[in-house]
């Protein structure tokens, strides 16, 4: 299925244990051979923020071979791999 990234915007991003981590604003591409490089979460979540001991203004990359799935929702794996302060 093909998604335009103009309707990404937005959606709720999880863990796979369900744990909500933000709301996407944004997907990061490699300018070279425009394969997508992750996605953006600018206001993760406070409780996620705590419960992965990141600072409060933290924002949170998540590096597109942790994205499991995306429809409704974008479902991540359970693991924070990239943090933009």
């Amino acid at each position: 299925m093909v998604r335009r990234l103009t309707k990404l915007t937005g959606l709720n991003v999880f863990t796979e244990d369900g744990f909500r981590v933000g709301s996407m604003e944004d997907v990061l591409l490699d300018p070279d051979n425009g394969k997508v490089l992750g996605v953006l979460i600018p206001k993760p979540s406070e409780k996620f923020l705590k419960k992965v001991g990141l600072d409060p203004n933290a924002k949170v990359i998540i590096p597109y071979d942790a994205i499991k799935s995306v429809g409704d929702i974008v479902l991540i794996k359970n693991v924070v791999l990239g943090v933009k302060s």
